[in-house]
Parts: structure tokens; sequence; C-alpha cells
């Protein structure tokens, strides 16, 4: 398998990517319940953030690939959002990673920018408060926000190892890696190293349904040597390159196992999901 940098070329595979890969997502699902996607597409929402994340001047996300090498084809993806280098205490521990807001309407047309939905806006807040009140003791730290495969290509090991390279890009960088997770991530993050470090409520207040996300943290044994270069001029040691930095190429044998879930868009089923009563 090939592991490379994305570019804004990449945008409308991963948005299928995303949209397929999570379509039976739990918390994707309370985010975008699928009763209200014909009036609030995400697909906007979607292809925005992803514009955003690449956009030249932020420099603090990473979203890598895994293309298949025969046909070529992007078969999972994951986003980091990454201490800032050129900052003179690194990243701000308690700095929320920024969201867009999402066009909508009621024939799902592009219109004016509005606030993002509730659901989505109560997630980013207990990311917030996960930084805030948990994360900011480990001071800087890379932050796994999604890792998505094709339901296709699913139980083929290419989201451990995206998890893995990027626990030792953490490594080599001297700082903590967490997620926020859904309850059915729990087994496989405490097998990949992560530490549990208590539960975060998403609920919208007046909402009578909320989901429970644990917060997950990997501590990286401590090195002698800090990489001190960028984060994509390690990534990986790869001999490709993309805007003149060298970034990661690597051909794997595809491993069985369990799936990352996803963060901030989970990747689970019902478990800990919290109905309405109605």
């Amino acid at each position: 398998m090939s592991i490379r940098v994305a570019t804004e070329d990449d945008i409308p595979v991963m948005v299928q990517l995303v949209q397929s890969g999570l379509k039976d997502d739990y918390i994707w699902k309370y985010c975008f319940p699928v009763s209200q996607q014909a009036v609030n597409n995400p697909a906007p929402y979607v292809e925005k953030t992803l514009r955003q994340f690449l956009s030249i001047d932020k420099k603090e996300w990473l979203i890598c690939l895994v293309e298949e090498p025969t046909e070529k084809k992007i078969v999972a993806m994951a986003l980091w959002h990454l201490p800032i280098d050129d900052h003179p205490h690194g990243a701000d521990p308690a700095k929320t990673p920024e969201y867009p807001t999402v066009p909508s309407s009621a024939n799902g047309e592009h219109t004016e920018d509005v606030d993002t939905t509730p659901r989505v806006a109560a997630l980013q807040k207990a990311v917030a408060e996960s930084q805030a009140k948990v994360l900011a003791r480990y001071g800087p730290h890379m932050f796994l926000s999604a890792v998505i495969t094709s339901p296709v290509h699913k139980r083929r090991g290419y989201a451990k190892l995206l998890c893995r390279r990027g626990m030792t890009l953490a490594e080599k960088k001297g700082v903590a890696l967490a997620a926020l997770v859904s309850p059915n991530g729990y087994v496989f993050y405490s097998g990949m190293k992560f530490s549990d470090c208590g539960f975060s409520a998403v609920q919208v207040p007046g909402e009578e349904e909320e989901i429970d996300l644990k917060t997950m943290v990997y501590v990286p044994p401590k090195h002698d040597e800090i990489f001190a270069g960028g984060w994509l001029e390690w990534f990986s040691g790869g001999h490709q390159h993309h805007d003149g930095l060298e970034v990661a190429e690597e051909e794997e044998r595809p491993r069985r196992g369990s799936f990352m879930e996803i963060l901030g868009l989970g990747h689970g089923h019902a478990e800990g999901r919290r109905p309405s009563q109605s």
C-alpha cells in the first residue's frame, strides 16, 4: 500500500469516501440524521471542511490517503490536527480545531453560509471541552480527527496502518496523540496503547438524545532525539514529494483486524447512544 498526503485534486473522491464510509456510522447519523439529509445535505459541509483543511494558510491539518497499488484507488483516509511548529510554545493545547459553517437550503442547493447544525456544534463543543479539561495536561499534542475506510475495503488493516503511522509521527515529534471515540472503539484504541481518560457527553440543549464519547490518549515513550523538521517533511521518510516536502510512501501487506473509530465523525454502532423518549 502507498500512503500520501492529500491534495485539492483529491477532494471529490474524499467527499464520496466520507459519505460512503460513514453511512452507517453512529456518530455520523447523530450529526446528520437520515431523515434530515434531504434538507441538510452533508456533502457541501464535507467538501468545504476538506477545502479549508487543505488551504495554504491552514498548516495545522494533515490529511493522508491510502492508495491501493494495482487500481491506484483511494481506499482510506486519516485527518490529524497538528501542533503548530512555528508557534513559540507549540499549539495552544486548549484551542479547538476550527470547522467551517455548512451551506444548506430546503432543496439542498448551496446558499449563504449558516451556522453548523446544532448537533455538529455540540460535537465541536465536546471536543473543545476535552481539549481544555483533559488534554491540556499533555501540552501540545496531535489530535486524530477521523479515520475512514471504504466499505468494500474494510477488514484489511488500512485504518490500523494509518493509526500506527500517526503514532510514530507523534513519537518522533515528542508529543501525545489524542482521540475522541465512540464506546465501540474502546477495545481498538486500548489495543493500540491508548489510555482511557474518561467520557465526554454530546448533547444539544433542549434535546433528550445524547451520545457518550471517550477521550483516549497515546503518550509515546521519551526519545533522546526529537525530529526537528516539519510534519509533512517527516511523514514516514518516503521519496515522493508534494509542494517541495517529503511525504510518505510505503508498500505493506494489508492487515486484518479492528478498524479505527472516527473522531468527531465516529465509526461504530448504536452502543453508547441514548435514544429520545417519545
